[in-house]
């Protein structure tokens, strides 16, 4: 299980269900352009980065401040990912202009968390 612990003594949990299974079929290019538009505590994001080459860049996307946080401890110094706090609702104004059109793939994993709900 991944857990993520944050200053307030939260967690972030999250079992990602056919993490390998849906990474495999997601990142098909090393050296591509990924986003995971539901970051949340980084499950896949960790998943996706193991599988991108030193020119693959993933964005991670996420409206919740506390979620962003999380992914980016959970995640440490990785200069191939980009978190970013917004609703993937407006994901084109999320990611660099220069990237529209060019991203190889993108992964939403819909559904509500516990955090969520008992942090509204």
């Amino acid at each position: 299980m991944s857990e993520v612990a944050l200053e307030s003594d939260r967690f972030f949990e999250h079992v990602p269900v056919m993490l390998q299974e849906t990474v495999d079929v997601l990142v098909h290019k090393p050296d591509g352009v990924y986003i995971d538009a539901t970051l949340g505590g980084a499950g896949h994001t960790l998943e996706i980065i193991k599988r991108l080459s030193a020119d693959g860049v993933l964005y991670g996307i996420d409206q919740d401040r506390e979620a962003i946080q999380a992914a980016k401890e959970a995640v440490g110094i990785e200069p191939r990912f980009h978190a970013v706090q917004g609703n993937f609702g407006y994901i084109d104004q999320l990611i660099p202009l220069e990237l529209h059109g060019k991203v190889d793939g993108i992964l939403f994993d819909l559904g509500v968390s516990t955090h969520q709900i008992k942090e509204p």
